[in-house]
């Protein structure tokens, strides 16, 4: 599996994390490629090795939306995962 970038996608009242693999400009553009006109999409400036997205399950070339509503165990277990990831690269600037 390739690394995972995560994009935030925003607009007037709403933020949305999306998640894909490939390169940061590749990244942008399929998260683009799911939206509607009228998002601002920024590189939240993480990448996730394969290691620690391996429990997200993507596959090359998928896109995902990470939030909302998820009913779905494992993937809200996969999430928490790297949610967790995160928070640890967040406190390491801290």
């Amino acid at each position: 599996m390739d690394a995972v970038y995560v994009v935030l996608a925003s607009k007037v009242g709403q933020t949305e994390l999306w998640a894909t693999t490939g390169t940061p400009g590749k990244a942008l553009a399929a998260v683009r490629d799911h939206l509607p006109t009228g998002w601002l999409l920024t590189l939240t400036g993480d990448c996730l090795p394969p290691e620690e997205a391996a429990p997200l399950g993507i596959v090359p070339g998928e896109v995902r939306c990470l939030t909302g509503e998820f009913h779905d165990a494992s993937l809200k277990s996969a999430l928490a995962t790297v949610a967790s990831v995160l928070a640890k690269r967040i406190d390491s600037f801290k």
